[in-house]
């Protein structure tokens, strides 16, 4: 497992471009021009979803195949506030609307595939540094993408100067 994350963190380090150092010294995510959008699609599946919010999400969606556990509506709304805003995308990012299922898309198993990183780091590595200052150190989507959907992973070495 680990060796699989670190490979997926390694692919997504190298294959992306540089970043203005001004992102990293700005710790706000950037604009978010799609929230509306996808709070109102999010809103429209909670209001379909009714009784069935309080459901584990893989009762009610039966291809989920990492966030199960969680309730249906709490699901909602993870997609919405955490997925989405972190990278400022809307729903149709990963997903093919109405058709939320489909598979069209790699997208979706990098996401997978980040929450499990995410886990890993979160659950074993963080707590394997010495002398961190906080008793329970987390990273989550924002840490690194901070509401981009590349995230930052060099320094434009002109903005250094």
């Amino acid at each position: 497992m680990r060796a699989a994350v670190l490979a997926i963190t390694l692919t997504l380090i190298g294959s992306a471009g540089t970043t203005p150092v001004r992102r990293i010294l700005d710790p706000r995510p950037a604009q978010d021009t799609v929230a509306e959008a996808r709070h109102r699609m999010a809103q429209g599946l909670l209001d379909r979803l009714g009784d069935r919010s309080t459901l584990r999400a893989d009762s009610v969606w039966t291809d989920l195949q990492v966030l199960g556990a969680f309730k249906a509506g709490q699901l909602v709304r993870m997609m919405d506030e955490g997925f989405g805003r972190a990278l400022g995308v809307g729903c149709n990012y990963c997903h093919v609307p109405g058709r939320f299922g489909r598979e069209d898309s790699t997208r979706k198993q990098v996401a997978r595939d980040m929450w499990k990183m995410m886990g890993l780091i979160n659950g074993e590595l963080l707590k394997a540094i010495p002398n961190l200052r906080s008793a329970q150190p987390v990273v989550n989507c924002t840490t690194c993408h901070r509401g981009q959907v590349k995230p930052l992973t060099n320094l434009d070495s002109a903005s250094v100067r």
